[in-house]
């Protein structure tokens, strides 16, 4: 077995990384279908169109995020900073995500749930450069 695997620290980051992507996973394919569904059975009650202007708005928001935000937050705190700044945020966009049902009014729907999708995205950040990816670990692999 090549050393590497054996090192906890990257045990550790694949381990973390898997759960995030698994976590991520789920969302992006359960969240259409709990949009659409009537109110009266858990959903949001939502029609194609809102569902696909809310994700289109969330990926905007994460190519411009990606662009112009992130390498200010990674020189600012680094990678791994970001990184647990960004799941701190994301984290109650998740757990409060099923809260939007409670909301009868269309508008504070929209605007819930456009804050939810903002969270889980910032969460959802996974740019990493060349240079900062194994320097921490091997340094001179790269």
């Amino acid at each position: 077995m090549p050393e590497v695997l054996k090192d906890r620290v990257v045990i550790l980051a694949c381990l973390c990384y898997a759960i995030l992507g698994f976590l991520w996973v789920i969302f992006e394919e359960v969240f259409p279908l709990w949009s659409i569904t009537d109110i009266q059975y858990g959903g949001i009650g939502f029609k194609q169109s809102d569902i696909g202007l809310i994700q289109s708005i969330g990926g905007v928001f994460t190519l411009l995020f990606q662009i112009f935000m992130y390498p200010v937050l990674a020189k600012r705190w680094s990678v791994l900073g970001t990184f647990r700044y960004g799941i701190l945020i994301g984290l109650p966009g998740f757990l409060l995500m099923p809260e939007v049902n409670v909301s009868e009014l269309p508008s504070c729907k929209l605007t819930q749930l456009f804050l939810g999708c903002v969270l889980t995205r910032v969460a959802s950040l996974r740019v990493v450069r060349r240079d900062d990816r194994f320097d921490h670990f091997a340094p001179g692999l790269v």
